[in-house]
């Protein structure tokens, strides 16, 4: 039981070590016009579903705008890659 509460408490120390890990990598990329301390991180505050919900929505709107065919009907994201492939090919010959 002590291991596991050890996990979820993290020391100064360690914070400071990874601060000034953040900073020696903002060294490296920092232009003349950036600050000199690296920016912090954005605090989030949304749960991790919404924030893994977010990425999916994203993801599944990349794909259906890589499916698109130009107002196409014969498109079903459902059928074999190759149909949809000949479909395509059909319809970028024929639809407007």
């Amino acid at each position: 039981l002590e291991g596991d509460l050890s996990r979820k408490f993290v020391s100064e120390t360690v914070i400071e070590e990874k601060r000034k890990q953040i900073q020696e990598e903002w060294e490296k990329v920092r232009k003349p016009e950036d600050p000199e301390e690296a920016p912090e991180e954005e605090y989030d505050g949304r749960s991790l579903f919404e924030r893994l919900q977010e990425q999916k929505d994203k993801k599944q709107e990349e794909y259906d705008e890589q499916f698109k065919f130009n107002g196409c009907h014969f498109y079903n994201p459902l059928t074999n890659c190759a149909i949809v492939c000949f479909f395509a090919f059909i319809c970028n010959l024929f639809c407007p």
